[in-house]
């Protein structure tokens, strides 16, 4: 049991964490947070993660689909699921009469979703059509494809939906086969945001994992067979991925690009410096020194936005901006130029501390919801087994020093660590 920022995080005895954090408006959220993505899918089709995910919704042991949809939308609440490269997410948001009910639901997904044959024929339907829309939207699929790239040979290349290919050769074992390797309880945590005691919480979750659990063919499948949580070794290199130069050509009415590389894991305290990098040089405020240049100075894009994604053993730092096609070369002349002399500036008090009370705000108002709580709470606990106070994340980021900046500038924005996807 650990007890961090008042809140109790607690373990059921087969290693599943579970944390309640206490609200008191009408509204509670849940959510499953599963340390299984796309990179486990060792050797199966690419996608068998994310149709493992829809395919929860569609039929268990003891509800229809049909069922499944309105068990909780007959009560005015919502169901949603994720998959993203290093986990599965199940999330509901609902009255504060219906938390157990969503509760319940989510662990009977999870272990008790039997992946019917002809329900997962249907289901490539559904997927293939997403796979279809996901492609005729550049600004979107360019940031997957970029990855794919990057990390050419690495499980992290893969792509989260697959492919028309590779989707419709899964088949219900490969489903069964990655649901009983990956959800099992050392790599579940349970979330919550309720008006409820410690106490009745606890026996919530310990009566509906006995409930759906036990018997279930994830727990018939692990008998004997020790897990390791999460879904990759921690590690602190930046140094996964290979710098590439491609241009794609398509029928689009503006250019997408991205100009990037591989930066901080979600172990490297160095990644602190990074984030609050990031955020000055493209983060979602019109005063970011990007879209100062490209947009404020140059009127050259409608957009420019650069973003850091941590994984276990690393993470991606993006640049992304949209521009017509005459405009390109200026555009990428004019970031390089930008990224070189990030590089060399050093950042005085004064600018540093506006970047951090930005930050800080922006942190706080995106923490003012539940569901984000929710969800931010089980990938904290997923990957640290501790929730970052709000106290803690302010000392980390008021504590960031211009040195420590400038020495993430120099290692991570480096030309030759730079790739570039162009769809044009």
């Amino acid at each position: 049991m650990t007890i961090d920022q008042g809140y109790k995080i607690e373990a059921l005895p087969s290693g599943l964490r579970f944390c309640l954090r206490h609200n008191s408006s009408n509204v509670a959220y849940c959510a499953m947070t599963i340390g299984a993505g796309t990179r486990d899918e060792d050797g199966l089709p690419a996608g068998t993660a994310h149709m493992t995910e829809h395919m929860l919704f569609r039929g268990t042991e003891r509800r229809t689909p049909l069922s499944i949809d309105n068990c909780l939308e007959k009560y005015g609440g919502d169901l949603n699921a994720y998959t993203a490269k290093e986990e599965t997410v199940i999330n509901a948001t609902v009255l504060q009469c219906d938390i157990r009910r969503a509760i319940d639901l989510l662990m009977e997904l999870a272990f008790r979703s039997e992946f019917d044959a002809d329900e997962l024929e249907k289901e490539k339907t559904v997927v293939m059509e997403e796979i279809s829309s996901f492609a005729d939207d550049p600004s979107d699929n360019i940031f997957d494809r970029f990855e794919e790239l990057l990390f050419k040979g690495h499980p992290l290349s893969g792509l989260i939906l697959g492919n028309a290919k590779s989707v419709r050769s899964i088949k219900r074992e490969d489903l069964i086969r990655f649901r009983n390797a990956t959800y099992t309880p050392d790599r579940i945590v349970l979330t919550v945001e309720a008006d409820m005691d410690e106490n009745t919480f606890r026996k919530v979750v310990e009566r509906s994992f006995r409930k759906n659990y036990f018997g279930s063919a994830v727990e018939k499948a692990i008998t004997g067979t020790k897990h390791n949580a999460g879904s990759a070794e921690k590690a602190d290199s930046p140094d996964i991925g290979n710098p590439f130069s491609l241009k794609v050509s398509g029928k689009h009415h503006q250019v997408n690009c991205i100009i990037g590389c591989s930066a901080y894991s979600l172990y490297d305290e160095r990644r602190f410096a990074l984030i609050l990098l990031c955020n000055m040089l493209g983060g979602p405020e019109s005063g970011s020194i990007l879209n100062n240049v490209l947009r404020e100075r140059n009127a050259l894009v409608y957009t420019v936005e650069s973003n850091y994604t941590q994984y276990a053993d690393t993470g991606v730092l993006t640049i992304y901006f949209g521009c017509e096609k005459g405009n390109l070369e200026k555009c990428i002349k004019l970031v390089r130029k930008t990224l070189e002399k990030t590089r060399k500036k050093v950042f005085g008090e004064r600018t540093l501390k506006a970047a951090k009370r930005q930050l800080l705000g922006q942190l706080a108002i995106a923490a003012d919801n539940g569901e984000t709580q929710v969800l931010s709470m089980g990938k904290s606990i997923m990957s640290y087994n501790h929730i970052l106070s709000d106290s803690k994340a302010e000392e980390k980021i008021n504590s960031i020093t211009s040195e420590q900046i400038s020495e993430a500038a120099r290692e991570i924005l480096a030309t030759e660590r730079m790739a570039t996807l162009i769809y044009q």
